[in-house]
């Protein structure tokens, strides 16, 4: 797989900054959305929501309509854009919040550069707890690692992509 020069380059960039892999990097690129830098998805049933009123989990009322928003953003948009996954990395709106995604729109994920620096955060704060890159990609897809994570799909899947890439590049 070949990513477009733009997610080529950020994957390079965000690698280099975060100390991640570029290889790695590139195959959670490519099993999460294909370097398609527009993928989103929306997830109803994701419970990790973000205040970025009190900068913490949400624990709040389960009420979309009184949800922290930004300044001109409405509650119940933020509400569902945290739990929608953007861009080359498929990093859940939530999870940007968390590390600390500072624009008021979290749709900004779809620019590679964003996108890809917002997952190779993810993959960095992983990696301070896990050093198995199987692992790695399991809690990156699952929040957790699985008991049978070595031959969960996903991992395989993000192997074969870090293998081919280390052999031939992105």
């Amino acid at each position: 797989m070949k990513f477009s020069s733009d997610v080529s380059a950020a994957v390079v960039a965000a690698s280099t900054r975060f100390g991640v892999e570029a290889a790695f990097l590139g195959a959670i690129v490519a099993q999460e959305s294909g370097g398609n830098t527009w993928a989103m998805r929306y997830e109803p049933a994701f419970g990790y929501l973000w205040d970025i009123e009190k900068q913490m989990p949400y624990r709040g009322v389960q009420n979309p309509a009184t949800f922290p928003a930004p300044d001109f953003v409405s509650s119940q948009t933020e509400w569902m854009a945290q739990k929608t996954s953007f861009g080359c990395c498929q990093v859940m709106g939530a999870v940007a919040r968390d590390l600390l995604f500072p624009g008021k729109f979290l749709t900004e994920l779809c620019d590679p550069n964003v996108g890809v620096e917002y997952g190779a955060r993810l993959i960095a704060r992983i990696m301070n707890q896990h050093k198995d890159l199987d692992e790695v990609a399991c809690v990156y897809n699952h929040g957790h690692v699985l008991p049978t994570f070595v031959n969960d799909p996903y991992v395989v899947s993000v192997r074969n992509f870090y293998t081919g890439f280390q052999k031939t590049g992105f």
